[in-house]
């Protein structure tokens, strides 16, 4: 789902309506579809969530579009560089994060049962973000029009 809205309909997204509210739109998104998995109790909730949820991946893609434009040439490699290095360090902390607080709210002892609360976490992270984004947005002068 990701795959087609990154290949599909982000061009278009971003064309209409920039990408700094893009990249605010896809935070967004990505905050409430966490939310939704984690409170999801049945298994039909997970195909709704994934297609709607899929529209958030039009963050990535915007948010390259601003760091391309607001870097220098000679800085470009550096930053993209330190993005995926970034994602490399969340690929290997997210996975023991997830599973502890999984394995913390499944138990017979937890204080809450909430097998969600991996991902009502993430939803967290993800609000931060946005806020981070909205901070920086705001401190980098960055308009919001297309």
């Amino acid at each position: 789902m990701a795959g087609i809205v990154q290949g599909g309909l982000t061009r278009f997204i971003v064309k209409r309506f920039g990408e700094a509210r893009t990249a605010l739109f896809g935070l967004c998104v990505a905050v409430l579809n966490f939310a939704a998995y984690g409170f999801a109790t049945e298994g039909w909730m997970i195909y709704v969530i994934l297609i709607v949820g899929s529209l958030g991946s039009v963050t990535g893609p915007a948010v390259q579009g601003l760091i391309s434009r607001n870097v220098g040439a000679d800085e470009q490699g550096g930053v993209q560089g330190s993005l995926t290095s970034l994602m490399g360090v969340a690929g290997i902390i997210g996975p023991p994060i997830a599973t502890t607080l999984f394995a913390y709210f499944i138990r017979k002892d937890s204080l809450v049962y909430l097998p969600g609360a991996a991902f009502l976490f993430s939803s967290l992270l993800m609000l931060l973000a946005m806020l981070l984004a909205l901070v920086s947005f705001k401190r980098n002068a960055v308009h919001f029009t297309r």
